[in-house]
């Protein structure tokens, strides 16, 4: 397919948002990419806690270097300290944060120094094998169905499931089940992207860093509240019981009379701070 779009004289990205079954195993550059994007809030250590908290690196081939978003860091060869090059009259220009989400690109980097090649692959190998055993554990829990029943070969990331089933028997959505999920102390997870191509998606991501224990302990919390949804579908409807917040009203945020995308346009709407807009 790369060879297709560069006859046709196109380039290829590379998103590898699910870089830890691959890592150390294969290369984009190897692979004929022209640039990649890594995220960094999947693996090199670091959790996909709370959606996030993203950060990504990106790569690209010397060819498309001066497009590159400035400044870019440059080392001077005769003094050997590094500077910010702004002079690049072909770049894209600057991006909003420029440094980024700092922690995670830093713990990115002292993991990787610390678990070295070998290291890294074994990793990569975890994860595989982590994501396996979590679809075996699945596949008795009631109301859900893997997505592409058909494919039945070893699977190397993630695989996207859905709760349609258990939707259409109790009424209990994806969104009621990954609420209810926090109760359990476990983060909520990601369903999808939108528009949903399945009824009621669950997407687990088991990464290098989860263990045998806590695959276990995920999929039983996941079976516990199948059987929930079956036996008192309330409690899982107005779920979490055990957060300082229980449940945001979402009509808020889908009103546009009343959210704001910063705090001078709220004041904007509802006519200063002491407005007379609903609480």
């Amino acid at each position: 397919m790369i060879d297709i779009v560069h006859d046709a004289g196109g380039l290829c990205f590379y998103d590898q948002a699910n870089f830890n079954s691959t890592m150390g195993i294969s290369r984009a550059r190897d692979i004929g990419f022209d640039a990649s994007h890594y995220m960094l809030h999947k693996t090199f250590g670091n959790p996909k806690g709370g959606l996030g908290p993203a950060a990504g690196a990106f790569g690209c081939r010397e060819e498309l270097t001066e497009y590159l978003p400035k400044p870019v860091i440059e080392r001077d060869e005769s003094s050997g300290e590094f500077y910010l090059d702004y002079d690049r009259p072909k770049s894209v220009g600057k991006v909003r944060e420029f440094w980024g989400n700092l922690p995670l690109i830093m713990k990115a980097y002292m993991w990787v120094r610390n678990m070295g090649a070998e290291g890294i692959v074994e990793a990569s190998n975890i994860s595989i094998l982590g994501n396996n055993y979590l679809e075996e554990l699945l596949k008795d829990v009631p109301g859900l169905s893997k997505s592409v029943e058909n494919v039945t070969d070893r699977r190397m990331e993630m695989t996207r499931y859905s709760w349609g089933e258990l939707h259409e028997d109790t009424g209990v959505s994806t969104v009621d089940i990954r609420r209810r999920l926090t109760d359990y102390g476990i983060d909520a997870y990601w369903m999808s992207h939108d528009p949903w191509t399945y009824a009621e998606p669950f997407t687990p991501e088991p990464g290098e860093m989860h263990s045998k224990e806590n695959i276990e302990t995920y999929a039983e919390a996941l079976r516990l509240i199948a059987e929930e949804a079956y036996e008192d579908p309330e409690t899982v409807k107005t779920a979490p019981h055990n957060q300082s917040i229980d449940r945001v009203d979402e009509e808020r945020i889908d009103d546009p009379d009343k959210w704001a995308m910063t705090w001078r346009a709220y004041l904007k709407k509802t006519g200063g701070p002491n407005g007379e807009a609903d609480d």
